[in-house]
């Protein structure tokens, strides 16, 4: 679990590095930093979601109950 946590947060600066790279200057520059943003976000939300999963499997709970959980919020 403390790894969940720690992941969660690193998942938090990184959406937080896309909103500043979005307020940054203009032209290539902004692009580039977007770019890499993007990048980091996407490797820490793997992260996240690789511990997420052996949380999962520790509980023995299949990840397809929390697919079933989520159609049900959506009205499926």
């Amino acid at each position: 679990l403390k790894k969940l946590a720690e992941e969660t947060g690193e998942v938090i600066l990184a959406a937080k590095d896309v909103e500043a790279a979005r307020r940054g200057a203009a032209g290539e520059e902004q692009a580039e930093a977007l770019r890499r943003a993007r990048e980091a976000l996407a490797w820490e939300a793997a992260d996240l979601l690789y511990h997420l999963l052996v949380v999962l499997e520790q509980a023995e709970l299949p990840s397809e109950a929390v697919w079933q959980e989520l159609g049900r919020r959506r009205g499926e």
